[in-house]
């Protein structure tokens, strides 16, 4: 893998990455990892972020840091690390015994058209400040990020008719016992904010949420978006070229979720303490 500086995206699987599915890129004191979920989800490339930033900072300030909690070259897999999930029969599902989701959301005025520029912003909160409100109201970040993004959206469009939908990505590994593979193992869940959420307060509405999410993350329920998934790859498997290949799946270019993604990966492991706790 080459490692070039520049501010632009490499097409990943292309020459320009040497034909690999991730591509690290750097400017100034930025790093960038781009991976693509045919090899891998958040999850699964979680550990390859930690291990690069971890020896990057042994060879960079010439020390050997703490390595807790971090995956060294070297190491042996885990179990079933490299077990495809989708690779097997339709699970049996009890479809009278699956929660209903409403996945017609709000739609951004900012959608109505396809538009060729794309802009990235970072936010930064302090930690123990955002860490500290969400107990309060007993969330987790995710939820507290949800509540947080469909607040400012109703705070703007005030007189929407459908709710604001947020699309959630989440981790199934746990409800099909592959806790270890890093092959790509996500679906989505639904949290719709209306007229009656806007008038709870905030722990209500991470309750309301907590409970949302609980019922959509049922094993029968995530079996289910399972089965989606395998069902979707046979037909593929039947296609023999391809262009055809490409063809079927051409509904995924102008495919848009409303109202909003969200991808929460959770904590970096960087030490006990910090990547920067020296080992005696």
């Amino acid at each position: 893998m080459t490692v070039i500086k520049t501010k632009k995206l490499r097409r990943l699987g292309s020459m320009s990455t040497g034909y690999h599915l991730v591509d690290i890129t750097y400017w100034n004191n930025v790093i960038y990892i781009a991976f693509h979920h045919a090899l891998c989800d958040g999850r699964g490339i979680k550990p390859f972020m930690e291990t690069m930033i971890y020896y990057y900072c042994c060879f960079r300030y010439n020390r050997k840091f703490d390595s807790s909690g971090i995956r060294l070259a070297g190491e042996a897999l885990l179990p079933g690390e490299t077990q495809e999930p989708i690779n097997h029969s339709m699970f049996n599902v009890d479809k009278d015994d699956l929660p209903q989701i409403s996945k017609d959301g709000y739609s951004l005025p900012e959608n109505a058209e396809i538009c060729e520029d794309f802009y990235r912003y970072e936010i930064k909160v302090d930690r123990a400040d955002f860490m500290k409100y969400m107990k309060i109201h007993d969330a987790t970040p995710a939820i507290l990020l949800a509540l947080f993004v469909s607040g400012s959206i109703y705070s703007i469009h005030p007189d929407i008719e459908k709710p604001i939908v947020c699309s959630m990505a989440v981790d199934y590994r746990k409800e099909i016992e592959l806790e270890n593979t890093h092959k790509n193992c996500v679906g989505s869940l639904y949290l719709p904010y209306s007229k009656d959420t806007d008038k709870m307060n905030l722990s209500e509405r991470a309750s309301h949420y907590r409970t949302l999410i609980k019922e959509q993350r049922k094993p029968n329920a995530v079996k289910n978006l399972i089965n989606a998934q395998i069902g979707l790859c046979e037909k593929l498997d039947q296609i023999t070229s391809l262009e055809e290949k490409r063809l079927a799946l051409a509904f995924f270019n102008d495919m848009r979720i409303d109202t909003y993604v969200i991808s929460f990966l959770g904590q970096i492991q960087l030490g006990p303490r910090s990547l920067f706790s020296l080992t005696a």
